[in-house]
């Protein structure tokens, strides 16, 4: 893929509502110059002033995230791995994108400072899944503290979070709105931080309304993947 390809699509389809790019190896540049492909995806939210849905991928710097939290005004779904420099590129996308309402994020350096700065943005959202990211679990109890309307779960499957320094990054992170509250079905790898930790008897803030990891019911398993 080149810059000049996706800049052709950009400027040929200015009424795109959803574009996704899948390159298969992460990180890739453009084919010919081998430069990131940050100014291609510029063009795009650029031009595609009524794009909704968009799925990024190749070697993206936090420029990128500028050109997006800037023009993307009406972008509701945006889904990215394995790009980005800092937190300044999540600050970007959060601070910017006034419609987001589903953020999925997948191999970023995003982590502890950008997500704080914008929680009152997350009230505004459906959801934030975050995965092997920099996201550490004593940022995950200030978040539920800081956002008690939304259900903060953590998806670890090497064990309590207590078990490892608070500053470690957690395995995933799922933020989210329901109309039915906290849940209390989860499997043995999911922890719910509350609001409050003096609301249960775990110190860390953590409810543990499930089986064992032990004798997880593989099927119920399945079911939660699947309604993620």
């Amino acid at each position: 893929m080149t810059i000049d390809a996706l800049v052709t699509i950009a400027r040929n389809r200015p009424n795109m509502i959803r574009f996704r790019l899948c390159i298969i190896e992460p990180q890739t540049p453009d084919y010919s110059t081998l430069e990131p492909l940050d100014a291609s995806f510029g063009v795009i939210v650029q031009h595609c002033k009524e794009l909704r849905k968009l799925s990024l991928s190749g070697l993206l710097t936090d420029l990128v995230f500028e050109y997006i939290g800037v023009h993307a005004k009406k972008l509701e779904i945006l889904s990215l791995a394995f790009a980005g420099d800092s937190d300044l590129g999540l600050h970007y996308m959060l601070s910017g994108c006034e419609s987001l309402r589903k953020l999925e994020i997948r191999d970023f350096p995003f982590g502890d400072e950008a997500l704080l700065a914008n929680a009152a943005k997350l009230e505004t959202m459906r959801s934030l899944w975050m995965s092997n990211c920099s996201v550490s679990f004593e940022e995950c109890k200030l978040l539920a503290q800081k956002l008690p309307e939304l259900n903060v779960d953590v998806i670890d499957e090497r064990g309590h979070p207590d078990t490892r320094p608070e500053s470690c990054p957690v395995e995933k992170l799922y933020i989210y709105r329901t109309v039915s509250g906290r849940r209390f079905n989860t499997p043995g790898f999911v922890w719910i931080i509350a609001e409050d930790a003096s609301s249960n008897p775990y110190s860390n803030g953590c409810s543990t309304h499930y089986g064992g990891v032990e004798d997880r019911d593989p099927s119920i398993l399945l079911f939660f993947l699947a309604a993620l």
